[in-house]
């Protein structure tokens, strides 16, 4: 039995895959999982690669509000279905957690994500970078501040694949499984949450 910790929304909803994972995968299904595709995002001619990436991963924020879970899918980056049980696996995982979110009226606001700096070498045609990204959770009435991050893997012609960061953050020797060709030395971007604290009212008395 083999375990795998992944996360599949923004506000890290945690999603245990127990199931052996042992069983021959179908050829023809997992190569048409691995081939690349055409972008899901295409940002606005003259965009630089690193304002690109940060544009799609809020593209992605907002098919998250939306309920969108064939764009946060086809977004997934290929190597989580393969250490998943498979893309419909994946799938129903992502129905799934939406469904809860919607449940618990779980909603985030004020998204903001930095382009990234660094670029490492994922072979020879692809490249792995790390977008920080800053929001607002509400949860039940009560807001905290969350400090995360998404992983970018692929190239400008084909496109770009993605991993939500704060899985990576509870098991960092993941990522180097993942992509063995990432220095052993990387550092990953925070995840953290902060409560915000709600302005104490000072009860005024009336004096008859």
């Amino acid at each position: 039995m083999l375990k795998y910790l992944f996360i599949t929304s923004l506000v890290f909803l945690q999603v245990s895959c127990k199931e052996s994972v042992d069983a021959p995968q179908d050829q023809q299904g997992k190569t048409s999982e691995t081939t690349p595709q055409k972008p899901l995002f295409k940002a606005p001619e003259g965009t630089s690669k690193e304002e690109s990436i940060a544009l799609e991963v809020t593209h992605l924020m907002h098919a998250f509000s939306k309920g969108d879970s064939q764009t946060l899918v086809e977004s997934a980056h290929p190597v989580i279905f393969e250490k998943i049980g498979g893309k419909e696996k994946y799938r129903k995982a992502i129905n799934g957690s939406l469904k809860t979110l919607k449940k618990l009226n779980i909603t985030i606001d004020d998204f903001v994500a930095t382009p990234p700096k660094v670029f490492y070498k994922n072979g020879e045609e692809e490249e792995i970078c790390f977008v920080t990204t800053k929001y607002i959770m509400t949860l039940s009435g009560k807001k905290s501040d969350v400090d995360s991050f998404m992983l970018a893997i692929g190239n400008e012609i084909t496109g770009w694949k993605f991993i939500d960061g704060a899985g990576l953050t509870i098991s960092p020797k993941l990522i180097h499984e993942l992509f063995p060709l990432i220095p052993k030395d990387v550092k990953l971007p925070v995840h953290n949450l902060t409560k915000i604290e709600e302005p104490v009212t000072e009860k005024t008395t009336e004096t008859p």
